[in-house]
């Protein structure tokens, strides 16, 4: 084995993965000699590397961070790995991480200083890639859906387990976000692949909007495009920061996509506060049609809940009010499937009374809520006939059924 400092191997175990790792050696032909589930397992190298005569090294992969000296069995691997592929630390991090992650890289091209940049700014850097990510993730899930309002389950698991930040690379700081390609991870890997593609495209037609060039979009891809602008827009007023560009780097784990941008994707300061873009900004945004907003609820997130029917009763009881906010309550009947349920719900006094009204028109109202992590509905808002306020129901109470 040649002399490698295993110092530089150190930083990398907090963006490895053992079990990616695994996946990796995998993949590249080595061959699992042993495995003890959970703990660690025991590789040989590929057969088309190995020397046809002599005994075949075995490396061994530790999988559990609670086995004695992880770190130091973790970057003994990463060491030998190294030795084997003959290449660094970096090179490593390259072959482990490039190959199951796409990245979107944010370079920050005008400091004062090249060796030192701005916590601010670093922050804010951060934020805006964050936020650019999630908004793609918010359109590829549901291309119709506002971009407020609750994400959903897929939007919130892939941005909680699935999106990582890189090591900051040379070159004016460039911040790689990484997301997960790999087919391994099927529909989660297949989502994450479509993310990063519509943000490549949707940056690209943000620019052609600031750019005064005409495009055919449709109306959903107009309104992710301007969601986009309007945080790219962040980016140039952090202080600092007068230009950057935005570009990505595609998993060699699956095949690379076509028609999105091969080149970075430039901004800088003048263009977005340039009074002629600042004013297509708006003509843009002005020529966009309002979503209605009931219809816009509707479409924001599956766990979102809107039932609607008559009031068929209401009351008033202390007893199942000791402790809570209020003990009024109504009961709607509301359509599940062939048949009918009913839904008793809890309201304050001006509530009631506005639901003795509805009552005696025999107008239906409106509920909505989500499901909580336990699949119960908790209602949170009622909307009355012929009103488009929605009232904030007392807090306490999850749904009753009678």
């Amino acid at each position: 084995m040649k002399d490698i400092d295993a110092s530089a191997f150190y930083a990398l175990i907090p963006s490895l993965e053992p079990l990616r790792i695994s996946d990796y050696l995998a993949s590249e032909g080595w061959t699992l000699v042993e495995r003890r589930e959970g703990l660690l397992e025991y590789w040989e190298e590929p057969h088309s590397y190995s020397e046809s005569e002599g005994e075949q090294y075995t490396y061994l992969l530790p999988l559990s961070y609670e086995i004695r000296n992880f770190e130091r069995r973790l970057v003994e691997f990463l060491v030998e790995l190294a030795d084997f592929y003959d290449c660094n630390a970096d090179g490593i991090r390259e072959r482990l991480i490039k190959r199951d992650w796409d990245a979107v890289l944010v370079r920050v091209l005008s400091q004062e200083k090249s060796d030192s940049i701005g916590l601010f700014e670093a922050r804010g850097v951060l934020e805006a890639g964050l936020k650019l990510v999630e908004l793609s993730a918010l359109h590829t899930a549901n291309p119709k859906r506002s971009f407020s309002g609750p994400k959903g389950k897929v939007v919130n698991s892939f941005m909680r387990d699935y999106v990582l930040l890189g090591h900051t690379k040379p070159g004016s700081f460039v911040f790689p976000i990484f997301s997960v390609a790999n087919p391994a991870d099927g529909d989660i890997g297949s989502f994450s692949r479509e993310v990063m593609e519509n943000l490549a495209r949707g940056l690209r037609g943000a620019r052609s909007i600031l750019k005064g060039e005409a495009r055919d979009k449709g109306q959903e891809n107009r309104k992710f495009e301007l969601a986009l602008l309007n945080t790219v827009e962040k980016l140039s007023k952090l202080p600092g920061s007068t230009s950057f560009d935005i570009s990505f780097l595609w998993a060699s784990a699956r095949p690379a996509p076509t028609e999105v941008p091969r080149r970075p994707i430039g901004f800088d300061a003048d263009m977005l506060e340039s009074p002629s873009s600042s004013g297509r900004i708006r003509e843009t945004a002005t020529a966009m049609p309002i979503e209605p907003a009931v219809g816009r609820r509707a479409s924001e997130s599956s766990n979102d809940i809107t039932s609607r029917g008559p009031i068929v009763a209401l009351g008033i009881d202390d007893r199942w009010s000791e402790g809570r906010e209020s003990s009024h309550f109504i009961v709607i009947r509301v359509s599940e499937g062939e048949g009918l349920r009913d839904i008793r719900i809890p309201v304050n006094e001006g509530q009631f009374d506005r639901a003795l009204e509805a009552r005696k028109s025999r107008m239906p109202v409106v509920v909505e809520g989500a499901l909580n992590r336990n699949g119960e509905v908790r209602y949170t808002r009622i909307v009355f006939p012929s009103d488009s306020l929605r009232l904030e129901l007392p807090s306490e109470f999850d749904e009753k059924s009678i």
